[in-house]
């Protein structure tokens, strides 16, 4: 359920640096709902937060410098039910997750000094850079 990607990046002083980039990704449980006839029998649907919690050790463990999450998710908000559907806000809250693309609401984000986000009330969210 993930992959360890390994690249080269240059940095500031002109240095190379190699990091190893683990990547996995999730879906909304609800995908059983929206494409049964395609997946039922095909695959296991469990609460997304929580598998991601249970294979950061792993990816860790096998090398991964950062953690990124590919999310077919929205943010969501602050309050969290397991099986949820929108839970980019909880990803990205987990230890251990460094970076979370996430896409799935129709909402704007981030926001602007004039039209703040939904998303910029809540805890940890920059909404001016994302």
């Amino acid at each position: 359920p993930y992959t360890i990607v390994k690249k080269t990046f240059t940095d500031t002083e002109g240095k190379k640096v190699t990091l190893n980039v683990g990547v996995t990704g999730i879906v909304p449980p609800q995908i059983l709902n929206w494409d049964k006839a395609y997946l039922e029998g095909k695959v296991i649907v469990r609460d997304a937060v929580e598998a991601v919690r249970d294979i950061i050790p792993t990816m860790r463990e096998n090398g991964a410098d950062i953690v990124l999450v590919l999310s077919h998710s929205g943010i969501g908000d602050d309050q969290y039910e397991v099986g949820e559907e929108n839970v980019g806000y909880q990803i990205a809250s987990l230890s251990g997750v460094d970076a979370v693309i996430t896409g799935h609401s129709h909402a704007e984000f981030p926001g602007t000094a004039e039209k703040p986000s939904f998303y910029a009330k809540y805890s940890g969210v920059d909404d001016t850079n994302g």
